[in-house]
């Protein structure tokens, strides 16, 4: 049975997909990068999520000079923009308040995803997903306002 038809719909096939996403990320990190193209490929396929220069993405979570810290929050930007169909219609950043004076930084996201009972969800998937880079990492959601912080401890 494909990959695709094997995930249960709901919540649970959330989770899943977090944890496939955090697996390929453990995967990609032993692997060379010529070899990434056909994996991730069929993660388009899997998420059902066209993404232009997906291989590019990836390379730039191995790049040797980014912190950890910095790869995190590439890993949870890029997990949102493939699996999460209202990061479309919302704000979805990396870094200080756009439009204050909070200059932590952070995951942000508006919209949909910024409300209470989706930031709980949304900060279980995103715990899943830096595993894949850092196992012992984990992601704290917070609701403020309109918008909701996602922070990385590692």
């Amino acid at each position: 049975m494909p990959l695709e038809r094997a995930l249960p719909q709901g919540r649970s096939c959330r989770i899943q997909r977090a944890a496939l996403f955090a697996a390929l990320l453990a995967a990609l990190e032993g692997t060379p990068a010529s070899a990434h193209a056909a994996a991730l490929d069929r993660l388009e396929r899997v998420m059902n999520t066209p993404y232009d220069d997906l291989p590019e993405k990836f390379a730039s979570l191995r790049q040797p000079q980014a912190s950890l810290e910095d790869r995190l929050y590439g890993a949870m930007l890029l997990y949102l923009s493939l699996s999460e169909p209202l990061a479309w219609r919302a704000a979805v950043w990396v870094g200080p308040d756009l439009g204050g004076d909070d200059m932590q930084e952070c995951l942000r996201v508006t919209g949909e995803l910024a409300k209470p009972e989706a930031v709980a969800a949304l900060t279980e998937e995103l715990s899943l997903v830096v595993t894949g880079l850092a196992p012992e990492a984990q992601v704290h959601g917070t609701v403020r306002g309109e918008q909701a912080k996602f922070f990385v401890q590692s």
